[in-house]
């Protein structure tokens, strides 16, 4: 038995102290207290102490302490010497363990002028003390250093005395007897020391407390300097169990330097020598401070052979064994020595009950599975082991029963500092028989590496720690390795059972070659992309530019139909077949700021099918407000209203009738004028022929001058779209807004034609700003408004010029303005003159019931929807097949960017904490690029008001969004294949391709809806990438990767909505499955311990559902898209009216701008 089978390495406290003084009274040895002053001191007495193997007592007196703090530092109160104190005891528990040597901490006893403080304790001072606090007066009695020299020797009852009185106060402690012995140096004869009077001291407290202990009481032996061999060994054996040091080791510290000094003083006489060469490596403190450190270290391993403790150290009972275990062949080099079959357990390796009775206890099992180097640590078996790498070489463990060491039995790993053994997991390689190979064990074992360890007392065992089975093989059982058969199989790092080669992958060697992939997979998707452009780019160029494609001509006028035809004598005006007359009853216009509600009763009259009705007066005198509000863009104020017939202009019904034309030139820049006006025709017109359509496309854009035209002549183009849609009621918002006079008179001919067309009379009704006298002579109707909107005259326009004169001026020529060549301008001028003109006129108007038909319900919900997938395949997928290509490009480079990062990197590794850095990587990178690519879905027609203008016409929003959507389908599916295409091939997940793309799919399918939400929430381009790129972008940052959801706290609930967060997890989930799949064993596999861990760490073993998340995510945000598309767009319908201007309507609340009207002057500049 040693002292490592009572106590362990490093600073003793409490129980362990005893326990080391009760071993060295036991085995007959004192423990040498030295006295330090400085760190250098502290390392010499430990090393010394470690090689000598032996424990030692390092103490520092009150001087001594305060030179350690430093002697520059005021000393008042003691504070210099307490801090040196703790500062010592610091250096020494830090560095204690490293050495690998039990060690006590003291404190010498105190100075005379300190009394009555006399006390020398140690760092509890609980258990052990060198006298005790006593009164002045007994203090001569008791302290054989402050007698005089009559009085030098102890007496037993002195003994006796102090016994008793320190029994009642603790239970441990020392007595430091004066048997001749004083501090410092003195001649050897001047004073004799009579150890052998100790014998006495022990034998008279034995008789006294009638024991068996021949030495009940624990003896210090103080001031021991210059005592010789002879004294200290009969002062040991009679029960000395710690004797003080000081001025020996003082005196040898110094004597280093001496010495050094004497052999280097030319050295040392300045910073060059005579030659002109440095000194520095002579005259560094670190050079002569190490010789005072070797010189003492001598000094301090010379008492611990005087006194007995020098090799104290060692477990006895394992020390016999001490055979190397490599046969020794002196004939050969030693790289050719053969291990021992002795120090083999051999066939009992494979013996259940002997493998029982030296495995491992499971707690020990389950602490090396969790992390080997920690419980190395923690684990370490001191009473057992010690600090002997001896009894407890890595690589080996005892056999109990024959009381011999053996090598690790294959299929299990024998730690440093247990004697047991530890099987490994399955997917785990631990052979047996290391290899030596200059002078070092050498392991098959590559992962993880460790480096080759040197030759122990026993040579080279078996394993030292529970290595993966090596990459290129699989290792059906833990303690032998197979090559991974070629062609069907790879074997990346620790499988049981070599992996399905991956499609289209190369597998040779154990290992998953895909250079030839990559080059196929990258010439493949270049020849795609490629010919995708080249063909649709050509075609382009045959249709748009050489017209050989794609050309619609009208051969035949009479082929158009009856909408563009003039009426028959037997359909004449006298006997109409259908007429949608428009009624108005006290309507008074909303949001008009001149619109006075006080003064102005709104307007009564009637707009006439089969005729030209122009509304027409000064620069913001409510013109467009009137016409929004007859189209029903604006609400009227009670008790009035705006009817087509007896219908309401929210009328879903109307739909069908009314055709409007905006001031802005609001049309698809990506379509052709042909495909533009087609298109809005062939989706509004459900019972026409296709041909029937062409054709009147073709006619129309010939009556407009825009026969092959490219988006050009907006105005124009936008007209024809209502137009060709042949409604009932057309209007028109400033049509002849910047055309020229040809194009104008072609406006009003083809206007003229369709008003009264064989297909029934048509309500026009149009806003225009003084029209030459020409276009003003083609006008039927007109209502002519005042500055205060007031309708100031409705009627024939032949009468205008007359009654305004009669009513505003009453035929006077007083005010009456200068008559000019155009009745237009006379009649401005008349409405300029007299601003507080106010009445309204009014006409009879007497509802005409008229039945409206629709579409039957199927053909107004397909065909519609069907028509804009096909417009929609045509403008993303041809006319934007540059922006398609380049956004492919950007996906197929960004997985071959973030697979590069990750190259082959869990083929030959054993270590998988990088997999959640890829799954978050992928989620961001893929979840950022797909906000942005998902925006051009709805964002542009959002932009360019298309969508507004057409859900106006013919379609609902709810046809428009899934419509879209559908046609989305192909890049939600087609995107993240390029993704993985190369992400996969270079990362080589053990997981099957198909999963990953399913997962991308689903992910594509939730950062889609984040982009198209984005796009209709926001009306400007630039603000929508930036708010789609924020959103996947903190996504990200709050999925729980860094900080993680349990370094959130309280806010971990806001992982739930990451996509990334679900991403992470079931991929992690999905594919550290294929790493811990076990087969015929019931142990766990070797990657389950990484694998718990980074679940625990990143709670990926939360009870969370990511399906039910990720596919809830998408249609929430989906379905939030829809109520946005509802809000923003103009179907007719009442309901959606009020949602519509709900936030506008909250927004004038907030702004009191039923306030600034009211306080707004009526009297406002009025412009011609």
């Amino acid at each position: 038995m040693g002292v490592f089978d009572v106590v362990p390495s490093g600073v003793l406290t409490g129980d362990s102290v005893m326990k080391l003084f009760s071993y060295a009274k036991e085995h007959h040895f004192a423990i040498p207290s030295f006295n330090v002053t400085s760190s250098s001191a502290i390392n010499a007495v430990l090393e010394a102490a470690r090689d000598t193997k032996s424990p030692v007592i390092i103490q520092i007196s009150q001087g001594g302490a305060q030179f350690y703090a430093g002697k520059g530092l005021s000393n008042d109160g003691q504070a210099a010497s307490i801090l040196g104190a703790v500062a010592a005891a610091h250096h020494v528990r830090h560095v204690a363990k490293t050495y690998g040597v039990p060690v006590i901490l003291h404190s010498d006893h105190c100075a005379k002028k300190l009394e009555p403080c006399n006390t020398s304790t140690m760092n509890n001072c609980k258990y052990l003390k060198d006298f005790f606090p006593i009164k002045p007066k007994d203090n001569v009695r008791y302290n054989r250093v402050r007698v005089d020299n009559a009085a030098l020797y102890t007496q037993p009852e002195d003994i006796w005395d102090i016994y008793r009185e320190l029994s009642s106060i603790a239970p441990h402690f020392s007595i430091a007897a004066a048997f001749g012995n004083v501090h410092g140096v003195y001649k050897p004869g001047n004073v004799r020391l009579h150890p052998e009077l100790l014998a006495k001291h022990q034998d008279y407290v034995k008789n006294k407390l009638n024991t068996n202990d021949n030495h009940p009481v624990f003896l210090v032996f103080h001031g021991g300097s210059g005592s010789t061999k002879d004294e200290i060994k009969t002062a040991v054996q009679n029960g000395v169990v710690k004797m003080n040091i000081d001025t020996d080791t003082q005196y040898a510290y110094w004597e280093g330097v001496l010495k050094y000094y004497k052999k280097n003083e030319g050295r040392l006489q300045g910073v060059l020598d005579a030659e002109e060469k440095p000194n520095k490596k002579y005259y560094d403190p670190r050079v002569w401070l190490r010789e005072a450190e070797l010189s003492m270290k001598k000094r301090v391993q010379e008492a611990f052979n005087d006194l007995g403790s020098a090799n104290t150290l060692v477990n006895e009972t394992y020390s016999n064994y001490s055979l190397s275990c490599l046969q020794c062949q002196p004939n050969n080099t030693q790289e050719q020595w053969s291990f021992k079959p002795d120090c083999s357990a051999g066939p009992f390796c494979w013996d259940p009950s002997f493998i029982g009775m030296h495995t491992c206890s499971n707690d020990i099992i389950a602490k090396f599975y969790e992390n080997d180097a920690q419980a190395a640590i923690e684990l370490y078996n001191f009473q057992e082991c010690g600090q002997n790498s001896e009894a407890c070489q890595a690589g080996f463990f005892s056999d109990q029963i024959r009381k011999v060491h053996l090598a690790c039995c294959a299929g299990f790993f024998c730690p440093e500092g247990q004697l047991c053994m530890i099987p490994c997991r399955p997917g785990s390689y631990c052979p047996t028989a290391l290899k030596s190979i200059n002078g070092t064990c050498q392991s098959s074992v590559s992962c993880p590496y460790y480096p080759p360890k040197t030759y122990g007392i026993y040579g080279c065992g078996g394993s030292t720690f529970e290595g993966f089975c090596p990459a290129g093989s699989f290792c059906k059982m833990s303690y032998e390795s197979e090559p991974c058969p070629d062609g069907t199989s790879y074997c990346p790092t620790g499988v049981q059972q070599p992996l399905p080669c991956p499609s289209q992958f190369v597998c040779l060697s154990g290992r998953a070659r895909r250079q030839r992939l990559l080059t196929s997979v990258t010439v493949s998707f270049v020849v795609i992309i490629v010919v995708y452009v080249a063909v649709v780019e050509i075609f382009q160029w045959l249709v748009l530019k050489k017209k050989l494609l794609g050309q619609h001509t009208l051969e035949d006028a009479s082929n158009v139909s009856n909408y563009f035809k003039k009426p028959t004598k037997s359909k004449s005006k006298s006997n109409p077949t259908f007429q949608l007359n428009i009624h108005l009853y006290r309507a008074k216009l909303r949001n008009v700021t001149r619109f006075d509600l006080e003064r102005n009763e709104g307007f009564t009259g009637r707009i006439t099918a089969g005729r030209l009705t122009a509304l027409m007066g000064g620069s913001g005198c409510g013109k467009s407000s009137l016409l929004e509000t007859i189209h029903g863009r604006r609400r009227l104020h009670a008790n009035g209203y705006i009817k087509f017939a007896e219908h309401e202009p929210l009328n879903n019904i109307l739909t069908d009738y009314i055709g409007y034309v905006p001031q802005a030139d609001i049309m698809h820049d990506d379509l052709t004028v042909f495909e533009t006006v087609y298109y809005s025709a062939r989706a509004r017109r459900l019972n026409d022929s296709q041909d029937i359509i062409k054709n009147d496309v073709c006619f129309v854009l010939e009556k407009l001058g825009l026969e092959f035209l490219h988006n050009r002549q907006r105005k124009r183009v936008n007209v024809a779209m209502e137009i060709v849609a042949c409604p009932k009621v057309i209007l028109l918002d400033e049509p002849t807004s910047g055309l020229d006079t040809v194009s104008c008179d072609h406006l009003f001919d083809l206007l003229q034609l369709i008003k009264y067309s064989a297909a029934g009379p048509v309500t026009i009704i149009m806003v225009i700003h003084q029209p030459s006298q020409e276009l003003f002579h083609q006008i039927d109707d007109i209502f002519f408004l005042t500055p205060h909107c007031c309708l100031a005259y409705q009627g024939p326009r032949n009468k205008a010029k007359e009654f305004l004169s009669e009513k505003i001026f009453n035929h006077s020529t007083k005010d009456h303005p200068p008559v000019r060549h155009n009745d237009c301008d006379t009649c401005f001028l008349m409405l300029t003159k007299a601003p507080e003109y106010i009445e309204n006129h009014s006409i009879d108007n007497q509802i005409i019931s008229q039945p409206l038909k629709t579409y039957s319900w199927t053909k107004r919900w397909c065909l519609p929807f069907l028509y804009v997938v096909s417009r929609s395949m045509k403008q993303i997928y041809v006319r934007g097949a540059i922006a398609e290509a380049t956004y492919m490009l950007a996906y197929f480079l960004l997985g071959a960017c973030v697979g590069y990062l990750f190259e082959n990197k869990q083929q030959g590794t054993c270590d998988i904490q990088v997999l959640p850095t890829i799954y978050f990587l992928m989620s961001l990178s893929f979840g950022i690029l797909t906000c942005i690519s998902s925006q051009r879905l709805f964002g542009v027609e959002i932009t360019n008001k298309t969508y507004e203008r057409e859900s106006r016409n013919y379609f609902h929003p709810f046809q428009y969004w899934l419509a879209k959507s559908l046609v989305d389908i192909f890049r939600m599916i087609f995107y993240p294949l390029l993704f993985l295409s190369m992400l996969y091939i270079e990362v080589v997940p053990r997981g099957p391709f198909s999963y990953y793309l399913s997962m991308m799919i689903l992910l594509s399918f939730v950062c889609s809806a984040i982009g198209q939400l984005t796009s209709v929430i926001f009306n400007r381009t630039e603000y929508a990438y930036l708010a789609g790129t924020i959103v996947a972008l903190l996504s990200c940052l709050l999925s729980g990767f860094s900080p993680t959801k349990t370094d959130l706290g309280r806010g971990k609930f806001i992982v739930t909505l990451s996509f990334s967060r679900h991403v992470q997890r079931v991929l992690f989930r999905h594919e550290t499955a294929h790493y811990v799949e076990v087969y015929n064993s019931t142990l766990a596999h070797i990657w389950l311990t990484q694998v718990k861990f980074l679940e625990h760490n990143f709670s990926f073993n939360d009870s969370e559902n990511p399906f039910f998340w990720l596919i809830l995510i998408g249609f929430v945000l989906r379905a939030i898209t829809f109520l946005f598309l509802y809000a923003k767009s103009e179907y007719r319908s009442t309901i959606r009216f009020h949602v519509t201007h709900l936030g506008p309507t909250i927004q004038s609340l907030f702004r009191c701008e039923p306030c600034r009207e009211k306080a707004s002057s009526p009297e406002e500049g009025y412009q011609l």
